[in-house]
């Protein structure tokens, strides 16, 4: 780890251990036989075979024949240095190294080329550095780059701080499923069930009235409820409470 902000990832049979020299040969530009083509019309050169062994899913475009001579073409139009070059270094060496600045971008080139435990890899380090901060732009990407690692990974971090979490206005953006998952969670840690009502509570009116949108989840989450636990006077104040558990009587 060279700093605290990068984390460095190891396959189990690192080649750098074994191959030392592979590395060597591709940074001085030696019998290399691809040009990938990146963003901002970079270029990357590199050796067909090792990327058709390391990489499965470029395998068969790879092995196709082309012009005696001629360096083979790979075009990643969108993918810039600043990610080609620790992904390319991990694949001549076994070593990954991931940083906020190209955590992102990793799991996109990850996704495009069916590698998911380098996915898996960047999602555990942003999952250790998640925080009440900075969770919702994490739970963003996860929708954007549609990385169910990631998602997890947030979930888990609003299982563990969930008090936290719920009463703040990122709360209110969650889905349906998402609210549902975490209202099912055994590992869900949360001060009361009264807490979890008045989450739901939260969510079901995130402008301080019932969005009639939302309300029809309502009974479904009121069901996750462990009643039992909940004290006797709270629930009997709610009979008598207008509410949005008052809509539905499957929410009481």
């Amino acid at each position: 780890m060279a700093h605290q902000a990068t984390q460095m990832f190891d396959d189990q049979l690192a080649l750098i251990n074994c191959l030392p020299q592979l590395n060597t040969l591709r940074m001085a530009g030696k019998l290399t036989d691809l040009t990938i083509e990146l963003k901002d019309n970079v270029k990357m050169h590199a050796h067909r075979i090792v990327l058709a062994s390391r990489v499965p899913s470029l395998c068969n475009t790879l092995c196709e024949s082309h012009t005696k001579g001629q360096d083979a073409v790979l075009k990643w139009p969108t993918v810039s240095s600043e990610i080609a070059t620790p992904f390319m270094h991990y694949i001549y060496t076994g070593q990954l190294e991931v940083h906020e600045a190209n955590a992102a971008g990793l799991i996109v080139l990850s996704q495009q080329l069916l590698m998911p435990h380098v996915e898996e890899w960047v999602v555990s380090y942003m999952a250790t550095r998640l925080n009440s901060e900075d969770i919702k732009n994490r739970w963003d990407l996860s929708q954007l780059l549609k990385s169910d690692h990631l998602r997890n990974a947030c979930l888990q971090y609003i299982k563990k701080t969930f008090d936290i979490i719920a009463v703040s206005d990122f709360f209110i953006h969650l889905p349906p499923d998402a609210v549902l998952s975490l209202l099912r969670a055994d590992d869900l840690q949360v001060d009361s069930e009264e807490s979890l009502f008045k989450a739901i509570g939260k969510w079901v009116s995130p402008l301080g009235e019932v969005d009639e949108t939302r309300v029809v989840h309502a009974a479904a989450m009121m069901k996750e409820l462990r009643w039992r636990q909940v004290d006797a006077n709270f629930r009997y104040r709610l009979y008598d409470e207008d509410g949005f558990w008052n809509t539905n009587v499957e929410c009481l």
